[in-house]
């Protein structure tokens, strides 16, 4: 049924939220089971870390941690306002807060939040495709980041390495790199597997308090923290922003909330038990002489590397229990299966159907690495050109044209690019992409290999995208090879990249799944090591300088055309001048356009041109017809002299 009218869908919007917030009924039996897979440690173990009075450090830390611009809580006040009146209220700050933690006495209007629904997608119709984010008072943020930074230490030392979510030193990379090298290990050992991704329904809200509060003891967690964090999430109530105004308040009786800073950390020990079961009950990887965990975890994307068909009625029934204890429901039809190999056995068991491929955490998976390859790089290269025409209308300079494709349009080309390895025809694509974007259609454009040199040479710095692609890959499976215990440490070792690379390097004998690795030595043999006193950043930068000057050896030095018509000149200065000077983006750009546009012809044809008087300039984009003599004397009578 649609609705039209304002209240009808407010009505409809509260009541989908009660239901959807309600309490809910576990199983008292399913609870100790899962229980009893967490591994015993000392009661009140964390104590003295957790029990102890917040201190302005921490409050100072959590408010230059929070993200800036935010939409504030219900009280109205920003973080802001707390951080440009610390000074002020940071003694009456931090006296609230420990009220609130030492006594438990958090009122209710603090723990009251704001519903924001969000769109899953573009075509949303019902209060199911819609993602309710909360809104939080400020000081009820801080003391919830201040805990959940207490909380830390214990995912470090309990979590399994599989879950990738909140245990310091893991991340999304990670867990990405780790499903793609076991895909390659079965692939190169020829053995069939299916690869299963679960899909939990609306998996942060539908936690139970009654389970969440009782395994936290499990955990070492005191009773007296324990009941702070209850304090903080029962009896809470939570307004419906619908169309710009408020409906409700309703309580919030399950759930972890997101927009908290607790809910992540809190999800992912509720979901430990259940990835405890799994990691017991299946068979493990053997690779080379280590074995490795068939589950891994981001948070709630769950991803399992099935080896026999047995093994789905282990998978239902441990999916069983976790849902009587918790309250969690599978959602079969957005789960999916993925065969690989000689794999036919069915996944019926668990009504998920087969695919040809599976998307995890934002990366298309098919069978095989060359088919990840090729299926995924066209539905990136798709999303960035999608982006680029809704974003065709927007009036920016050229600097910051170029600032949003670096930062924005080749987002998701970024992340990809540390897992997957980018052909060289879909870089070209890109740049394809990434130059109609700049120029949107003008007559006058700037070469691209001008605008790939780095400003004090007269460019701009627009990357060379295969060329950084390859330098993002190739830091991250350096850093991730020189972790112990994970699979690509294994190939590393084996192929002997865990270590200086020989110059040729040995790039044969590596399998068609590894071709990855292959390219790596290639390259890398060309890059000097990673030094004790280097950064990560600075040796990534290192990478892409080293792989653009091999990639332009046999190809002839870029000569600017403005730099063929001033040969004498010191351009040097001139390209220092104009970026260091404190000129807006627009004025930069237009000055930069102007003494680039220079056209290539001869000196008696320009001698022919009548020169015209110089036009008024919007945003750098229109074209500027001028002589040698006139760009001089124009750059330096603006202070961005070439002397």
């Amino acid at each position: 049924m649609t609705y039209t009218r304002l209240q009808d869908i407010r009505n409809t919007f509260i009541h989908h939220l009660v239901c959807k917030f309600g309490p809910i009924a576990v199983d008292e039996d399913a609870i100790t089971d899962l229980l009893n897979y967490i591994p015993p440690v000392s009661p009140n173990m964390y104590a003295a870390q957790l029990d102890r009075p917040i201190t302005s450090n921490e409050v100072l830390s959590a408010l230059r941690a929070g993200a800036r611009h935010r939409a504030p809580g219900i009280d109205g006040l920003s973080l802001e306002f707390y951080t440009a009146n610390w000074d002020t209220i940071s003694t009456d700050l931090i006296e609230l807060l420990n009220q609130m933690f030492l006594q438990k006495h958090i009122p209710p209007r603090q723990k009251q939040g704001i519903l924001i629904c969000l769109p899953k997608s573009h075509d949303s119709h019902t209060p199911d495709d819609y993602c309710p984010i909360s809104l939080f008072n400020t000081e009820y943020k801080l003391l919830a980041w201040v805990l959940a930074c207490r909380l830390c230490p214990i995912p470090a030392d309990q979590l399994l390495t599989s879950q990738y979510c909140g245990v310091p030193g893991n991340s999304i990379l990670d867990a990405l790199a780790g499903i793609h090298d076991i895909l390659a290990h079965y692939e190169n050992k020829r053995k069939p597997m299916c690869l299963l991704t679960l899909d939990f329904k609306q998996a942060f809200d539908r936690i139970s308090h009654r389970y969440l509060f009782t395994i936290l003891g499990q955990y070492g967690i005191s009773n007296w923290f324990t009941d702070c964090l209850q304090a903080l999430y029962e009896q809470t109530l939570a307004s419906v922003q619908i169309n710009g105004s408020l409906a409700g308040p309703k309580e919030i009786r399950s759930g972890v909330r997101q927009g908290c800073p607790l809910s992540m950390i809190l999800y992912c020990l509720c979901l430990h038990p259940f990835l405890l079961s799994l990691e017991k009950t299946l068979p493990v990887i053997p690779m080379g002489r280590e074995v490795y965990s068939p589950v891994i975890a981001y948070a709630d994307d769950i991803t399992i590397f099935v080896s026999n068909p047995e093994d789905f009625l282990t998978i239902s029934q441990a999916i069983w229990h976790y849902e009587q204890a918790t309250g969690a429901q599978l959602n079969p039809h957005k789960s999916k299966a993925l065969a690989m190999g000689t794999w036919t056995a069915p996944a019926s068991i668990l009504g998920i159907h087969f695919h040809e491929r599976v998307e995890i955490l934002g990366v298309s998976f098919s069978p095989t690495t060359a088919l990840t390859t090729r299926d995924s790089w066209p539905r990136v290269i798709n999303a960035i050109c999608t982006q680029a025409r809704q974003s065709y209308v927007r009036n920016f300079s050229l600097a910051q044209w170029i600032q949003y494709v670096k930062l924005y349009l080749f987002a998701k080309l970024w992340f990809s690019a540390q897992i997957l390895l980018l052909p060289r025809l879909h870089a070209q694509q890109l740049m394809a992409v990434a130059t109609w974007f700049i120029w949107q259609g003008s007559i006058f454009k700037i070469p691209v290999t001008t605008l790939q040199l780095w400003k004090w040479e007269g460019g701009w710095a627009l990357p060379h995208v295969e060329t950084k692609c390859k330098a993002l890959l190739y830091n991250w499976l350096q850093m991730i090879g020189a972790k112990p215990g994970t699979a690509l440490s294994v190939f590393m070792h084996k192929w002997a990249l865990d270590g200086p690379i020989s110059n040729p390097p040995a790039a044969h004998g590596f399998p068609t799944a590894l071709k990855y690795l292959q390219q790596f030595a290639i390259d890398m043999a060309c890059v000097p090591p990673h030094q004790p006193c280097e950064t990560r950043k600075t040796y990534k930068r290192h990478i892409y300088n080293t792989l653009h000057h091999v990639a332009n050896n046999d190809a002839e030095p870029c000569s600017l055309r403005i730099v063929k018509k001033c040969p004498n000149a010191e351009w040097g200065s001139g390209w220092k001048n104009l970026h260091s000077r404190a000129l807006s983006d627009s004025l930069t750009s237009t000055w930069y356009v102007t003494v680039h546009d220079i056209l290539p012809t001869n000196k008696d044809r320009l001698a022919a041109i009548r020169r015209p008087q110089a036009p008024v300039r919007t945003a750098g984009r229109s074209i500027l017809y001028s002589t040698e003599s006139w760009t001089v004397a124009k750059t330096r009578s603006y202070g961005i002299g070439l002397g």
